[in-house]
């Protein structure tokens, strides 16, 4: 799916300070979303084949990981590892997922 058919896809509803949520408009996924300070988004509570490619952009955009508990770390590029603190290259397991189903699959998987 083109990454600029994303807005048209999705809704963002129920904005209240630092937390919204966001929904697809036609597979039934959503996700909760809190943003808190510079560094930091939590989401939760998500699914479904648009949301997992929102993520996958917001991981692009941003140029952020996804940190998945239990330690596994999701970039969108190979290149983005060496951004990465020296603990999480050396004693959590990396992989590159850059689309919303790799995304999928690496959470699966982990």
């Amino acid at each position: 799916m083109p990454y600029t058919d994303l807005r048209s896809r999705t809704t963002v509803s129920s904005w209240s300070g630092e937390t919204c949520q966001i929904a697809a408009n036609d597979d039934g996924g959503e996700a909760d979303v809190y943003v808190k300070g510079e560094s930091s988004i939590t989401i939760n509570h998500f699914g479904g084949d648009v949301i997992m490619n929102v993520i996958s952009e917001m991981l692009r955009r941003l140029g952020a990981v996804l940190i998945l508990p239990g330690g596994t770390v999701i970039v969108d590029r190979d290149d983005d590892r060496c951004h990465l603190p020296s603990y999480m290259r050396d004693e959590w397991s990396v992989v590159v997922a850059p689309s919303g189903a790799e995304i999928t699959r690496a959470i699966r998987a982990s």
